[in-house]
């Protein structure tokens, strides 16, 4: 932090610089996912999500890693920005896989294993279809190996996969998903916004995301009237124009990640040559 703000001073005049807890896990780690200065006397701050963290131990531990991070910057922000307004903003919670999705990882890893023990390529080993109904294709060796080890016949149906999982690697299928933890944690956020400034006033474009469960229908609704609010409250002039970001959140980013602002060229002096 010393080096950085030193680096800041030295090449920016920086006379202050401020440091923030980023997002946890191995995920974007940029601040204007959780932090937006939105006008010279307010400040728009993500707000820790609460979430079902389903009794897994990875999951509780970003939960509770997630919440004190978000925690210590609300009061770090209110602390050292007193003159300024603060307004949380709410977060959804991170997308994590589902257990089934778990479950098929778990017999994938499961199928590889004793394709390598039978000898065979990945290719030999399995095969997966793409399209709506996408399903993974077991090569008949590697089905006649699971059936003789495992005793179970149909190798197709999500329990039986899970009756395989659990034989094969030796523990039942919840403590296995329990101990799960993703790669990578997908996060969204409301804050990743833009500014626009035009002839017809200012536009900000927002975030938007698609529920990824039934479950968060009601959720996502009701947090999209708490953004408009909070933007609302901080520029009131302002258009709120949604833009969907749900395709984005694999890449670690949304509106202002993937965007470069263009200042006007007559406010610089740059003359534009005009042609037909």
């Amino acid at each position: 932090a010393d080096f950085v703000a030193e680096r800041l001073k030295q090449y920016l005049g920086v006379t202050s610089a401020h440091f923030l807890s980023p997002l946890p896990g191995e995920t974007i780690d940029h601040i204007d996912y959780i932090v937006q200065v939105i006008s010279d006397d307010v400040i728009l701050a993500a707000r820790p999500p609460d979430f079902d963290d389903e009794d897994r131990i990875g999951l509780r531990l970003l939960k509770r890693d997630l919440q004190k991070r978000l925690s210590a910057n609300l009061d770090y922000l209110r602390t050292h920005f007193p003159r300024h307004q603060i307004i949380e903003v709410p977060m959804p919670a991170p997308f994590v896989a589902s257990q089934r999705e778990i479950l098929e990882g778990l017999f994938i890893k499961v199928v590889e294993h004793v394709g390598k023990t039978l000898g065979l390529s990945k290719a030999q080993t399995l095969t997966t279809t793409g399209g709506p109904s996408a399903r993974v294709e077991l090569s008949p060796a590697v089905s006649d190996y699971l059936r003789e080890k495992t005793g179970i016949v149909r190798l197709d149906a999500p329990e039986d996969r899970g009756r395989v999982v659990s034989a094969i690697m030796g523990k039942p299928l919840p403590e296995l998903i329990a101990g799960h933890s993703d790669v990578f944690t997908l996060y969204r956020s409301y804050l990743n916004s833009l500014l626009v400034r035009g002839p017809e006033g200012e536009r900000i474009l927002v975030p938007r995301y698609q529920p990824l469960r039934t479950s968060e229908v009601a959720e996502i609704a009701a947090m999209e009237q708490e953004v408009i609010a909070a933007y609302r409250q901080a520029r009131p002039t302002a258009k709120l124009v949604w833009i969907d970001c749900t395709d984005l959140m694999d890449n670690f980013g949304a509106v202002h990640c993937f965007a470069t602002t263009m200042p006007d060229p007559q406010s610089l002096g740059v003359i534009q040559n005009e042609t037909n």
